[in-house]
């Protein structure tokens, strides 16, 4: 089938737009947040417009399906499904103003991240503002603007620092500059996976590749790796303000301890221990994705995870490999999420989904061309 009606397909694009406003304005129901209103209307009218293959229908819903298995919370199950439902529409979507959207999220998180920095320095920490976390305490603002977590507002600035070819020449510069500088004040682990993203934007994911710069690019993500194990496993003590007095004191860090965790409760729980339910008997997530995906809706679900992130990044890299141009940041965006998930939970991210759709749409579209 072909892609959905153009006009649709920007309704949709509203909905990706808005998903960096997880914590306002509030709704009733528990983890639903206003872009959910916009792109299920969106996603609804493009899919019923496109009629999708059963065969994407399945693949894409086999993680939610996966997680079925595990049972739980019938409204986390549900929101699982409509991670699905975003990816499956995106995919039949027309791409333009998708990707678009994605850099105006990471906007509307960056400025009102911002706006949360300039109020703490004015005197009045507000809401916008994320604890500290595993770093030391101390004056400084790390921001999460609208979003739930310092963390996720990293991951969604990076995404657009990487989709900042989509928008017009002229506004690349000052957008580029809002989401850089909002990305430093979230004192984020994301800045190094952003630097494996770029690196294989830059020396791999284009025609004119070589093995020498693939290999150069393998060792600088495989530096990026080892630098996001170290500082997330290792009980590193990093104050901000003072990058310099970085140390490594005795014992495990926490993430490291969360994570060790998460593989009791998958030893005792192979098929998960149910949606809303914590990796860990102390109520903590693995910060490890597949192994918090495995502890909690069970192994089938994070193979078919990994296999849905798997697909869609080989396609769309061999997709830029051989000249597509737009395949080449929703390649280097998916690395960027697949270094990430070495740290933390990315796997009920939007911004993910969103490109996961992008991706299988591009490959599908690629297949039916006889790419």
């Amino acid at each position: 089938m072909g892609r959905s009606d153009e006009r649709l397909s920007w309704l949709l694009a509203a909905g990706v737009a808005l998903i960096s406003l997880a914590t306002w304005p509030p709704l009733p129901l528990r983890g639903a947040q206003v872009a959910d209103i916009v792109g299920v209307a969106g996603a609804a009218l493009v899919l019923v417009a496109s009629r999708p293959p059963l065969a994407r229908v399945l693949g894409l819903g086999s993680y939610a399906l996966a997680a079925c298995i595990a049972g739980g919370s019938v409204l986390r199950l549900a929101g699982y499904g409509w991670l699905v439902v975003l990816a499956l529409a995106v995919s039949v979507a027309d791409p333009r103003p998708v990707r678009r959207a994605l850099v105006v999220a990471a906007m509307i998180g960056a400025l009102t991240g911002l706006a949360g920095a300039a109020l703490y320095f004015a005197g009045h920490p507000t809401a916008l503002l994320n604890i500290a976390g595993d770093l030391v305490p101390g004056d400084y603002p790390r921001i999460r603007g609208t979003m739930l977590r310092a963390n996720a507002l990293a991951g969604l600035l990076a995404t657009g620092l990487l989709l900042l070819g989509e928008i017009p020449r002229r506004w690349r510069i000052p957008i580029g500059a809002t989401l850089a500088v909002a990305l430093v004040f979230t004192f984020s682990r994301s800045w190094i996976a952003l630097a494996a993203a770029t690196a294989v934007y830059a020396l791999v994911l284009d025609e004119h590749h070589t093995r020498k710069r693939d290999v150069l690019a393998a060792a600088i993500v495989l530096a990026a790796v080892a630098a996001m194990l170290a500082v997330s496993w290792l009980n590193v003590r990093l104050d901000p303000t003072r990058p310099w007095a970085i140390e490594i004191v005795p014992g495990a860090g926490t993430r490291w301890i969360h994570l060790c965790d998460a593989w009791t409760t998958i030893a005792a729980h192979p098929l998960g221990v149910g949606a809303g339910t914590a990796a860990t008997a102390d109520g903590w997530d693995a910060h490890f994705t597949l192994a918090n995906i495995a502890a909690v809706i069970g192994i089938p679900a994070a193979l078919a995870f990994a296999a849905i992130v798997g697909y869609a990044l080989v396609r769309t890299v061999r997709a830029a490999r051989v000249g597509d141009r737009d395949a080449r940041a929703i390649a280097a965006a998916l690395v960027l999420f697949c270094v990430d998930a070495l740290a933390r939970d990315v796997e009920d991210q939007r911004a993910l989904w969103v490109l996961l759709g992008l991706a299988f749409g591009r490959a599908v579209r690629h297949l039916q061309r006889g790419d």
